[in-house]
């Protein structure tokens, strides 16, 4: 879909259209911001339900853009979201956990591999006399200072992450790093279902496919492991992100 086709959309779903023709399939999130804050006096206990669904799938752009599904820019959400907000009572039907983690897994695979692979791991950031680094969630503690990783050797030099890699033994590698205690300190809802925690199974994100490949990590359910089978997805697998057009092999 083209730009205008996305903004026709958007003005007949939730009765407004972003102005400016730049920007893609994204709109900002100010925008909508903007506009609900116009429209916030209008809505009470007697405005119409066309008038609350729009406002509604509004709010809800704002849910994916700022939490659920935020991007690089921090700034901006898909109009592609507008296909599944058309009807508000089907929302429950799709799998919006599975989504979550497609997105989510393909937006940390470095901060996976500083947090499981021992020497791919930058250094950790000074702090103060008596603090500690923070327990939950783990990706924070590569992040306390804005461009930690980017002074360490192995950023950008490609050759030395594969010499890591080949020479990893048994020990460099932290297999469960979901201890008792660590789960212990998460919200009740995060265990619920913890059976299906090594589902293997494939989650979806629009075009982006991310394998819950748990027999490949069987040692972080305290499970044996067995020598994995070659992975199931191709080798560029993940130069795909949500900036990139939906092509012919996805479409096929």
């Amino acid at each position: 879909m083209t730009r205008a086709q996305f903004l026709d959309m958007m003005m007949h779903f939730t009765d407004y259209r972003p102005q400016g023709d730049a920007g893609g399939s994204r709109v900002a999130l100010s925008a909508i911001r903007d506009h609900m804050a116009f429209l916030h006096p209008d809505i009470t206990g007697e405005t119409e339900d066309l008038h609350i669904e729009r406002y509604t799938r509004l709010a809800l752009l704002l849910l994916f853009g700022c939490v659920l599904f935020p991007n690089t820019s921090g700034s901006k959400v898909s109009m592609r979201f507008l296909h599944h907000l058309q009807e508000l009572d089907g929302l429950p039907q799709y799998s919006w956990g599975a989504a979550v983690l497609a997105y989510l897994y393909r937006s940390m695979c470095r901060v996976w591999a500083w947090q499981r692979i021992m020497p791919l791991q930058p250094p950790l950031p000074a702090l103060a006399p008596g603090e500690a680094y923070p327990f939950l969630p783990l990706a924070s503690r590569w992040i306390l200072r804005r461009g930690n990783y980017r002074g360490t050797d192995a950023h950008h030099n490609l050759p030395l992450i594969k010499d890591v890699l080949d020479m990893l033994v048994d020990g460099h590698f932290i297999w469960t790093p979901y201890s008792d205690e660590l789960v212990a300190q998460l919200p009740f809802y995060c265990s619920v279902d913890r059976m299906l925690w090594s589902t293997s199974v494939q989650m979806i994100f629009f075009d982006m496919v991310e394998y819950h490949a748990t027999e490949r990590v069987l040692r972080q359910f305290h499970r044996p492991q067995p020598i994995p089978r070659d992975p199931g997805w191709v080798a560029i697998h993940y130069q795909r992100d949500d900036r990139a057009r939906l092509d012919d092999i996805y479409m096929g």
